[in-house]
């Protein structure tokens, strides 16, 4: 397995990006072997943080060997899985200083899984979800730290770079709605986005954060037609245009971590 993502670098360093990002959260098969929720396994890849950690960090040494020292290689990696038993914070602490030991060029720190989706409906701090997780992290990592999730104009944005709560911001959901946010930003703008909670009435779509998935999936798939995004359109509009053009199938058989 660690070859393949391997290869996939190179082919990725070959084709023209400029880097590559090993995806270690929200659940996906790196945050699975660090859960101790989810891995179970009883050889060296289980068990104790070592062992869990194992997986991540052998196929990031494949991938640095394979693109080289001055390709840039970064990890994003959940700060907790915020459930019972799951990956902690006091474990992304010493996953984030194995990381930076290893030279890893940018640690993006997010958090949560679709189980307990914290990366799309977040807890309500000012200045991002995970920035005061971000904090710690920094002082551990010897690496450049980037944070994810709730960033939603420019003054908390240069606020938490000021206040040293990361070295970068990571802008998504701001993006969609306006192409031009990261750009107006740098130009010194008082930016805010319109980023807002999208509430349909049925309690359990609107706390799994599944239609905020639907949502704008439809959107970038509007902003690749070249279609205007109305920010205020009702969230099962949305859905019923994915199921409309993608079938029930493809828009309601999502993984759940």
């Amino acid at each position: 397995m660690t070859a393949r993502f391997a290869r996939s670098a190179r082919l990725a360093q070959r084709a023209g990006f400029g880097g590559v990002q090993l995806h270690a959260a929200h659940g996906y098969l790196f945050s699975q072997f660090l859960s101790p929720r989810h891995n179970v396994r009883t050889d060296e890849y289980g068990g104790s943080l070592e062992n869990r950690m194992r997986f991540l960090l052998e196929t990031y040494d494949a991938v640095r060997a394979a693109v080289g020292p001055r390709f840039p290689v970064g990890v994003k990696l959940n700060s907790s899985d915020f459930v019972r038993g799951g990956f902690s914070e006091e474990e992304s602490l010493a996953v984030v200083r194995a990381l930076g030991e290893r030279g890893c060029d940018l640690i993006e720190l997010s958090g949560g899984t679709y189980e307990k989706p914290m990366m799309m409906l977040g807890r309500g701090e000012r200045g991002g979800f995970f920035a005061h997780f971000s904090r710690r992290a920094r002082a551990v990592a010897g690496v450049p730290i980037c944070v994810t999730g709730g960033f939603r104009d420019a003054a908390t944005i240069r606020q938490a770079l000021e206040d040293g709560a990361a070295d970068m911001v990571g802008i998504g959901r701001p993006l969609v709605l306006d192409p031009e946010f990261s750009a107006r930003v740098l130009r010194g703008e008082a930016a805010s986005s319109k980023v807002r909670p999208l509430k349909t009435g049925i309690r359990p779509l609107d706390h799994s954060g599944y239609m905020e998935i639907t949502w704008y999936e439809d959107a970038m798939r509007r902003l690749a037609r070249g279609e205007d995004i109305g920010a205020e359109e009702a969230p099962l509009l949305a859905l019923a245009r994915m199921t409309a053009e993608m079938g029930a199938g493809a828009v309601f058989r999502r993984r759940r971590a």
